[in-house]
């Protein structure tokens, strides 16, 4: 069986993908948004909300303005008890034995 880390390796993206899988991103969000899911499922969504967060911001060129406002900073996106929500980073207090992601 191969470990997964054996397959990283260095990918290109063109602004026009990224901007792509944040869209993509945001509609699943979107539609899960307060929503009882497993764990795995909400903490990926976590995942690629950051992961597009940052890829948007090293994106040459504009980004679409309903993106800006999905991705600004001074919000984030949690998993609070297996369901999605949006908090302000400074405030949230984790659902009582979640603090720490469990992977």
């Amino acid at each position: 069986m191969m470990h997964y880390l054996e397959w990283e390796h260095d990918v290109t993206l063109s602004n026009q993908t990224i901007i792509e899988m944040a869209y993509l991103t945001k509609d699943m969000i979107d539609l899960t948004l307060g929503r009882k899911l497993c764990l795995e499922e909400a903490n990926c969504y976590v995942g690629c909300f950051i992961t597009c967060r940052k890829l948007l911001k090293l994106a040459n060129g504009g980004c679409h303005q309903k993106l800006r406002e999905f991705y600004r900073d001074g919000r984030d996106l949690v998993n609070d008890g297996d369901r999605l929500t949006w908090v302000d980073p400074i405030t949230f207090k984790p659902t009582p034995g979640m603090e720490e992601l469990p992977f």
